[in-house]
Protein backbone atom coordinates (compact mmCIF):
# COMPACT_ATOMS: atom_id res chain seq x y z
CA UNK A 1 0.00 0.00 0.00
CA UNK A 2 2.74 2.47 0.93
CA UNK A 3 4.75 1.82 -2.23
CA UNK A 4 1.71 2.33 -4.47
CA UNK A 5 0.67 5.40 -2.46
CA UNK A 6 4.07 7.05 -2.93
CA UNK A 7 4.09 6.34 -6.68
CA UNK A 8 0.50 7.51 -7.11
CA UNK A 9 1.22 10.80 -5.30
CA UNK A 10 3.12 11.90 -8.43
CA UNK A 11 -0.01 11.71 -10.58
CA UNK A 12 -2.72 12.36 -7.95
CA UNK A 13 -4.16 15.15 -10.12
CA UNK A 14 -5.32 12.48 -12.59
CA UNK A 15 -7.64 10.90 -10.03
CA UNK A 16 -10.84 12.21 -8.48
CA UNK A 17 -9.80 11.28 -4.95
CA UNK A 18 -6.71 10.23 -3.03
CA UNK A 19 -6.75 8.23 0.20
CA UNK A 20 -5.36 9.63 3.42
CA UNK A 21 -3.08 7.36 5.45
CA UNK A 22 -3.53 7.21 9.22
CA UNK A 23 -0.80 5.49 11.23
CA UNK A 24 -2.18 4.56 14.65
CA UNK A 25 -0.03 3.16 17.44
CA UNK A 26 1.73 3.70 20.74
CA UNK A 27 4.78 5.91 21.02
CA UNK A 28 7.94 4.25 19.81
CA UNK A 29 6.28 2.14 17.12
CA UNK A 30 7.77 3.94 14.11
CA UNK A 31 5.06 6.42 13.14
CA UNK A 32 7.42 9.39 12.90
CA UNK A 33 9.97 7.37 10.92
CA UNK A 34 7.29 6.27 8.46
CA UNK A 35 6.13 9.86 7.98
CA UNK A 36 9.72 11.06 7.51
CA UNK A 37 10.32 8.45 4.82
CA UNK A 38 7.01 9.17 3.08
CA UNK A 39 7.69 12.90 3.07
CA UNK A 40 11.09 12.29 1.49
CA UNK A 41 9.78 9.98 -1.22
CA UNK A 42 6.36 11.43 -2.09
CA UNK A 43 5.54 14.28 -4.45
CA UNK A 44 6.65 17.60 -2.89
CA UNK A 45 6.55 15.96 0.54
CA UNK A 46 6.45 17.98 3.76
CA UNK A 47 6.89 16.47 7.25
CA UNK A 48 5.11 18.62 9.83
CA UNK A 49 4.42 18.37 13.54
CA UNK A 50 2.82 21.66 14.43
CA UNK A 51 1.33 23.76 11.65
CA UNK A 52 -1.48 26.27 11.27
CA UNK A 53 -4.32 25.59 8.83
CA UNK A 54 -3.25 28.61 6.75
CA UNK A 55 0.28 27.24 6.28
CA UNK A 56 -1.06 23.80 5.28
CA UNK A 57 -3.49 25.33 2.81
CA UNK A 58 -0.69 27.43 1.34
CA UNK A 59 1.50 24.34 0.82
CA UNK A 60 -1.29 22.43 -0.91
CA UNK A 61 -2.65 25.24 -3.07
CA UNK A 62 0.70 26.50 -4.36
CA UNK A 63 2.77 23.30 -4.39
CA UNK A 64 0.28 20.37 -4.28
CA UNK A 65 2.41 19.16 -1.38
CA UNK A 66 2.10 15.72 0.13
CA UNK A 67 1.48 16.54 3.81
CA UNK A 68 2.82 14.12 6.44
CA UNK A 69 1.48 15.37 9.77
CA UNK A 70 2.89 13.95 13.00
CA UNK A 71 1.25 13.89 16.46
CA UNK A 72 -2.12 14.04 14.79
CA UNK A 73 -3.96 13.33 18.03
CA UNK A 74 -3.60 17.06 18.70
CA UNK A 75 -5.74 17.71 15.61
CA UNK A 76 -8.30 14.94 15.85
CA UNK A 77 -10.27 15.60 19.05
CA UNK A 78 -14.05 15.92 18.94
CA UNK A 79 -13.75 19.58 19.93
CA UNK A 80 -12.23 20.43 16.57
CA UNK A 81 -14.73 18.86 14.22
CA UNK A 82 -15.89 22.22 12.88
CA UNK A 83 -12.68 24.24 12.80
CA UNK A 84 -10.70 25.44 9.77
CA UNK A 85 -8.31 22.48 9.81
CA UNK A 86 -11.12 19.93 9.85
CA UNK A 87 -12.89 21.62 6.96
CA UNK A 88 -9.60 21.73 5.07
CA UNK A 89 -9.00 18.00 5.64
CA UNK A 90 -12.58 16.87 5.04
CA UNK A 91 -12.51 18.21 1.49
CA UNK A 92 -8.82 17.76 0.76
CA UNK A 93 -9.07 14.13 -0.30
CA UNK A 94 -11.15 15.08 -3.40
CA UNK A 95 -10.10 17.03 -6.49
CA UNK A 96 -12.95 19.51 -5.94
CA UNK A 97 -11.80 20.24 -2.39
CA UNK A 98 -11.37 23.96 -1.80
CA UNK A 99 -11.10 26.54 0.94
CA UNK A 100 -12.47 30.05 0.60
CA UNK A 101 -10.82 32.96 2.37
CA UNK A 102 -11.14 36.72 2.33
CA UNK A 103 -8.39 38.67 0.56
CA UNK A 104 -8.99 42.41 0.69
CA UNK A 105 -12.46 42.97 -0.73
CA UNK A 106 -12.57 39.64 -2.62
CA UNK A 107 -13.08 36.00 -1.76
CA UNK A 108 -10.25 33.73 -2.92
CA UNK A 109 -10.78 30.01 -3.48
CA UNK A 110 -7.79 27.82 -2.68
CA UNK A 111 -7.37 24.14 -3.59
CA UNK A 112 -7.05 21.68 -0.69
CA UNK A 113 -6.52 18.53 -2.77
CA UNK A 114 -3.29 16.62 -2.20
CA UNK A 115 -2.02 13.35 -0.67
CA UNK A 116 -1.92 13.45 3.12
CA UNK A 117 -0.69 11.10 5.85
CA UNK A 118 -1.12 11.35 9.62
CA UNK A 119 0.46 9.66 12.60
CA UNK A 120 -0.86 9.60 16.16
CA UNK A 121 -1.57 7.60 19.28
CA UNK A 122 -5.33 8.19 19.16
CA UNK A 123 -8.22 7.42 16.87
CA UNK A 124 -9.64 9.96 14.45
CA UNK A 125 -12.91 11.01 16.07
CA UNK A 126 -14.28 12.92 13.11
CA UNK A 127 -16.28 10.33 11.16
CA UNK A 128 -16.12 12.15 7.84
CA UNK A 129 -12.33 12.37 8.05
CA UNK A 130 -12.02 8.77 9.20
CA UNK A 131 -13.99 7.58 6.16
CA UNK A 132 -11.40 9.19 3.88
CA UNK A 133 -8.44 7.33 5.41
CA UNK A 134 -6.69 3.99 5.28
CA UNK A 135 -5.81 3.23 8.89
CA UNK A 136 -2.59 1.29 9.38
CA UNK A 137 -1.77 0.11 12.90
CA UNK A 138 1.83 0.27 14.04
CA UNK A 139 3.33 -2.13 16.57
CA UNK A 140 6.56 -2.15 18.53
CA UNK A 141 9.27 -4.18 16.85
CA UNK A 142 10.16 -7.37 18.79
CA UNK A 143 13.33 -6.94 20.85
CA UNK A 144 15.05 -9.81 19.04
CA UNK A 145 14.94 -7.82 15.78
CA UNK A 146 17.48 -4.96 15.54
CA UNK A 147 16.19 -1.54 14.58
CA UNK A 148 17.60 0.15 11.50
CA UNK A 149 18.11 3.87 11.85
CA UNK A 150 16.72 6.11 9.13
CA UNK A 151 19.25 8.93 8.77
CA UNK A 152 18.27 11.53 6.19
CA UNK A 153 21.74 13.07 5.97
CA UNK A 154 23.42 9.74 5.18
CA UNK A 155 24.88 10.13 1.68
CA UNK A 156 23.72 6.75 0.43
CA UNK A 157 20.18 7.28 1.72
CA UNK A 158 20.07 10.75 0.18
CA UNK A 159 21.12 9.31 -3.18
CA UNK A 160 18.52 6.53 -2.93
CA UNK A 161 15.83 9.12 -2.16
CA UNK A 162 16.86 11.21 -5.15
CA UNK A 163 16.75 8.20 -7.50
CA UNK A 164 13.31 7.16 -6.25
CA UNK A 165 11.96 10.70 -6.69
CA UNK A 166 13.31 10.91 -10.25
CA UNK A 167 11.94 7.47 -11.07
CA UNK A 168 8.48 8.41 -9.78
CA UNK A 169 8.51 11.63 -11.80
CA UNK A 170 9.50 9.61 -14.89
CA UNK A 171 6.85 7.01 -14.14
CA UNK A 172 4.08 9.62 -14.24
CA UNK A 173 5.44 11.59 -17.18
CA UNK A 174 6.17 8.64 -19.49
CA UNK A 175 2.92 6.81 -18.75
CA UNK A 176 0.45 9.70 -18.76
CA UNK A 177 -1.96 8.34 -21.38
CA UNK A 178 -1.76 4.81 -19.96
CA UNK A 179 -2.51 6.11 -16.48
CA UNK A 180 -5.50 8.10 -17.74
CA UNK A 181 -6.82 4.97 -19.46
CA UNK A 182 -6.28 2.89 -16.32
CA UNK A 183 -8.12 5.42 -14.15
CA UNK A 184 -11.10 5.70 -16.52
CA UNK A 185 -11.41 1.97 -17.19
CA UNK A 186 -11.21 0.80 -13.57
CA UNK A 187 -13.93 -1.81 -12.90
CA UNK A 188 -16.54 -0.83 -10.34
CA UNK A 189 -17.33 -4.33 -9.07
CA UNK A 190 -14.26 -5.01 -6.92
CA UNK A 191 -14.42 -7.40 -3.97
CA UNK A 192 -11.78 -7.71 -1.31
CA UNK A 193 -10.12 -11.14 -1.34
CA UNK A 194 -10.34 -12.12 2.34
CA UNK A 195 -13.59 -10.64 3.69
CA UNK A 196 -15.28 -10.84 0.25
CA UNK A 197 -16.79 -7.39 0.85
CA UNK A 198 -17.55 -5.31 -2.25
CA UNK A 199 -15.97 -1.87 -2.23
CA UNK A 200 -18.59 0.87 -1.95
CA UNK A 201 -18.29 4.09 -3.97
CA UNK A 202 -16.18 5.95 -1.39
CA UNK A 203 -13.71 3.14 -0.81
CA UNK A 204 -13.50 2.42 -4.53
CA UNK A 205 -12.55 6.08 -5.06
CA UNK A 206 -9.82 5.80 -2.45
CA UNK A 207 -8.50 2.48 -3.77
CA UNK A 208 -8.40 3.62 -7.40
CA UNK A 209 -5.06 5.51 -7.32
CA UNK A 210 -3.35 2.51 -5.70
CA UNK A 211 -4.89 0.01 -8.10
CA UNK A 212 -3.99 2.25 -11.06
CA UNK A 213 -0.33 1.77 -10.16
CA UNK A 214 -0.78 -2.00 -10.26
CA UNK A 215 -1.97 -1.80 -13.88
CA UNK A 216 1.51 -0.67 -14.89
CA UNK A 217 3.43 -2.85 -12.46
CA UNK A 218 3.17 -6.67 -12.12
CA UNK A 219 -0.60 -6.32 -12.17
CA UNK A 220 -1.78 -9.63 -10.73
CA UNK A 221 0.49 -9.98 -7.71
CA UNK A 222 0.61 -6.26 -6.94
CA UNK A 223 -3.17 -5.90 -7.14
CA UNK A 224 -3.66 -8.93 -4.90
CA UNK A 225 -1.29 -7.50 -2.28
CA UNK A 226 -2.99 -4.09 -2.37
CA UNK A 227 -6.47 -5.58 -1.96
CA UNK A 228 -5.36 -7.90 0.85
CA UNK A 229 -3.81 -4.91 2.63
CA UNK A 230 -6.95 -2.81 2.24
CA UNK A 231 -9.02 -5.72 3.51
CA UNK A 232 -7.04 -5.79 6.76
CA UNK A 233 -7.01 -1.99 7.14
CA UNK A 234 -10.70 -1.41 6.45
CA UNK A 235 -12.38 -4.65 7.53
CA UNK A 236 -9.99 -6.19 10.03
CA UNK A 237 -12.62 -8.09 12.01
CA UNK A 238 -14.39 -9.48 8.92
CA UNK A 239 -11.08 -10.30 7.28
CA UNK A 240 -9.79 -12.09 10.37
CA UNK A 241 -12.98 -14.12 10.70
CA UNK A 242 -12.92 -15.06 7.02
CA UNK A 243 -9.23 -15.97 7.27
CA UNK A 244 -9.96 -18.10 10.32
CA UNK A 245 -12.76 -19.88 8.46
CA UNK A 246 -10.41 -20.64 5.60
CA UNK A 247 -7.76 -21.90 8.03
CA UNK A 248 -10.31 -24.19 9.71
CA UNK A 249 -11.39 -25.59 6.36
CA UNK A 250 -7.75 -26.23 5.42
CA UNK A 251 -7.12 -27.97 8.74
CA UNK A 252 -10.16 -30.17 8.28
CA UNK A 253 -9.31 -31.04 4.70
CA UNK A 254 -5.63 -31.73 5.43
CA UNK A 255 -6.52 -33.85 8.45
CA UNK A 256 -9.15 -35.88 6.65
CA UNK A 257 -6.88 -36.37 3.64
CA UNK A 258 -3.95 -37.62 5.70
CA UNK A 259 -5.47 -39.73 8.48
CA UNK A 260 -7.71 -42.75 8.44
CA UNK A 261 -10.48 -42.98 11.06
CA UNK A 262 -9.70 -45.01 14.18
CA UNK A 263 -11.47 -45.78 17.42
CA UNK A 264 -9.67 -43.19 19.55
CA UNK A 265 -11.47 -40.13 20.85
CA UNK A 266 -10.23 -37.07 22.74
CA UNK A 267 -11.99 -34.59 25.00
CA UNK A 268 -10.31 -31.66 23.24
CA UNK A 269 -12.23 -32.47 20.06
CA UNK A 270 -15.37 -31.20 21.77
CA UNK A 271 -13.64 -27.82 21.98
CA UNK A 272 -12.84 -27.97 18.27
CA UNK A 273 -16.41 -28.94 17.47
CA UNK A 274 -17.76 -26.02 19.50
CA UNK A 275 -15.47 -23.60 17.69
CA UNK A 276 -16.57 -24.94 14.35
CA UNK A 277 -20.21 -24.66 15.37
CA UNK A 278 -19.61 -21.03 16.34
CA UNK A 279 -18.68 -20.37 12.71
CA UNK A 280 -21.68 -22.26 11.40
CA UNK A 281 -19.64 -24.84 9.52
CA UNK A 282 -21.50 -27.92 10.71
CA UNK A 283 -24.20 -27.68 8.07
CA UNK A 284 -21.65 -27.74 5.23
CA UNK A 285 -19.18 -30.11 6.88
CA UNK A 286 -21.43 -32.48 8.79
CA UNK A 287 -19.60 -35.60 7.57
CA UNK A 288 -16.29 -34.04 8.55
CA UNK A 289 -17.58 -33.63 12.11
CA UNK A 290 -18.38 -37.31 12.43
CA UNK A 291 -14.94 -38.30 11.13
CA UNK A 292 -13.24 -35.64 13.24
CA UNK A 293 -14.67 -37.10 16.42
CA UNK A 294 -12.68 -40.28 15.79
CA UNK A 295 -9.33 -38.68 15.04
CA UNK A 296 -6.54 -39.08 17.55
CA UNK A 297 -3.79 -37.10 15.83
CA UNK A 298 -5.46 -33.72 15.43
CA UNK A 299 -3.13 -32.02 17.94
CA UNK A 300 -0.13 -33.35 16.06
CA UNK A 301 -1.42 -31.85 12.82
CA UNK A 302 -2.07 -28.47 14.43
CA UNK A 303 1.42 -28.38 15.91
CA UNK A 304 3.18 -29.47 12.71
CA UNK A 305 1.35 -27.12 10.34
CA UNK A 306 0.47 -24.12 12.47
CA UNK A 307 2.78 -24.26 15.49
CA UNK A 308 -0.24 -24.53 17.80
CA UNK A 309 0.26 -26.64 20.95
CA UNK A 310 -2.76 -27.87 22.82
CA UNK A 311 -1.31 -27.16 26.27
CA UNK A 312 -0.44 -23.54 25.43
CA UNK A 313 -1.86 -21.49 22.58
CA UNK A 314 -4.40 -24.10 21.60
CA UNK A 315 -5.86 -24.30 25.09
CA UNK A 316 -6.56 -20.58 25.07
Amino acid sequence: ILTAWVMASYFHRMTQAFPYLHFLGERGTGKTTILEILSNLSFNGKHLTKATPSSLIHQVHHHSSTLCIDEFEDYSSKRKSEDDLSRFLNGGYHYKGSYEKRSGSDNVELSTYSPKAFGGTGEIFIDTLKSRAIQIKTLEKPKRIPKDQFIEFDNQIAEDIRLIQLSCFAFGLTNTSTLFDAVSSMPTDIRLPVSNIKLDNRKLQLAKPLLTVTNLVDSHNAKQHILEGLDICWYEEAANQSELLQAIRKILKAFLDEHEPDNNDSVHLKFITKKLLDFDLKQKYEKDYELLRHKGKFNELLEDRFGIQRDTDYAR
